[in-house]
């Protein structure tokens, strides 16, 4: 059990007083918010790298994902598929540290919640997904970048307003 406390300490979710004992972290909008924006900056890094490489053998990957991910018969399925598709993209960047960072990262992240409960999730995560494989085709890292960094602040700020109208986040 210390180990796990010792994981969720690492990991922000909750916070050890010596003397006091150990509490939950502060949770709200920010957290969301700014996990969401770190985690469109880091994938927007393997992107860039991706689109700069134009790797034939990935790019064909990346797109039977996506086709995988779009006749999945359900959210949960769609979710693993898509977490399959960014891994894909993440060891194509090259990077062992970034993959590290994303795998810490991830686990933070609830994919088939919000896939299933915020309106429109599925088909935003198709559209824009179908955007930046298509800048990572054209070799457009910028627009790639831009486009991966977009997604991951509004899947934020889509997860903030549901969990707002859900009165899990009180409103402003």
């Amino acid at each position: 059990v210390r180990e796990a406390v010792i994981e969720l300490a690492n990991d922000g979710l909750v916070e050890i007083d010596g003397r006091r004992g150990t509490f939950v972290a502060a949770f709200g909008p920010d957290t969301v918010r700014d996990h969401y924006e770190l985690i469109g900056m880091l994938e927007s890094f393997a992107v860039r790298r991706v689109a700069e490489r134009r790797d034939p053998d990935v790019l064909a990957r990346l797109r039977e994902l996506e086709r995988e991910a779009n006749a999945a018969p359900d959210n949960l399925e769609r979710k693993r598929v898509v977490i399959e598709l960014l891994r894909t993209l993440n060891r194509a960047a090259g990077n062992t540290r970034l993959r590290m960072v994303m795998r810490a990262m991830s686990r933070f992240t609830p994919g088939d919640y919000y896939l299933t409960h915020v309106p429109d999730a599925v088909q935003d995560n198709r559209k824009t997904l179908r955007a930046m494989l298509d800048a990572i085709e054209a070799g457009d890292a910028e627009r790639g970048a831009l486009i991966t960094v977009e997604m991951w602040r509004r899947t934020g700020e889509r997860l903030i307003d549901h969990l707002r109208a859900t009165d899990v986040f009180a409103a402003d």
